[in-house]
């Protein structure tokens, strides 16, 4: 579970500081919104959507699309998972 936890978090720091793409691939770059609650649904098993949301998640991540996340986006999952 805590493995789960860091890479959910580690994504979400990532979208919330990097101001440039990381691109990986040639393919055509999406820009995605993001909010607190699909992070959250991603690590918690127990939520219906749960699967769909950690692989969003970690398609986003491989393909190194810009994420736009809230301010907050730390704190919310951070206070959601504690």
């Amino acid at each position: 579970m805590s493995s789960l936890l860091d890479a959910t978090l580690a994504v979400a720091r990532a979208a919330a500081t990097s101001g440039r793409s990381r691109r990986k691939t040639s393919s055509p770059t999406f820009r995605y919104t993001l909010d607190a609650s699909v992070f959250v649904n991603a690590f918690n098993a127990h939520e219906r959507g749960h699967s769909e949301s950690l692989q969003i998640l970690a398609t986003i991540h491989q393909r190194g699309d810009p994420v736009i996340v809230p301010t907050l986006l730390v704190a919310e999952i951070a206070s959601a998972v504690a």
